[in-house]
């Protein structure tokens, strides 16, 4: 699963930032999916863009470190990212965690965010000037 979320989030953020860079010129040097899907103007849904959040937050901290290195950065990413992919259910004493299937980054659910991502790239190639910006170097 640790390659599969990788590869993921890489072909994501690349293919968000080809979007920025053709239409811009330049992009953020950053794992920010969230904001790089903003400046790429793709608008994927509220559990579309938590999915996003958690690949760019695993893309950070599993390319670099196997966990944040600060408390904020921890609490961050384990109570408030990874709550967004998981659905928490009580009957009596039995408690059960379960995956989001909106929001949990399935093969299901990060195709239909590269499919999106993709359909805009495929909209600036068909679109050639009006949507290139020619006169910034790329």
């Amino acid at each position: 699963m640790r390659v599969f979320l990788t590869n993921a989030a890489l072909s994501i953020e690349l293919l968000l930032k080809a979007i920025i860079v053709a239409r811009d010129g330049t992009t953020a040097m950053n794992h920010e999916l969230q904001g790089l899907a903003r400046n790429a103007g793709i608008a994927f849904t509220k559990d579309q863009e938590a999915t996003l959040e958690f690949l760019g937050e695993f893309l950070k901290w599993s390319g670099r470190y196997p966990v944040p290195k600060k408390e904020e950065a921890w609490n961050h990413y384990y109570d408030e990212v990874h709550e967004r992919l998981v659905i928490r259910e009580r009957e009596g004493n039995v408690g059960r965690i379960r995956a989001n299937p909106e929001t949990f980054p399935s093969i299901e659910v990060c195709e239909k965010l590269w499919n999106l991502a993709n359909r805009k790239w495929g909209e600036i190639q068909a679109g050639g000037p009006d949507l290139v910006d020619r006169s910034k170097p790329l």
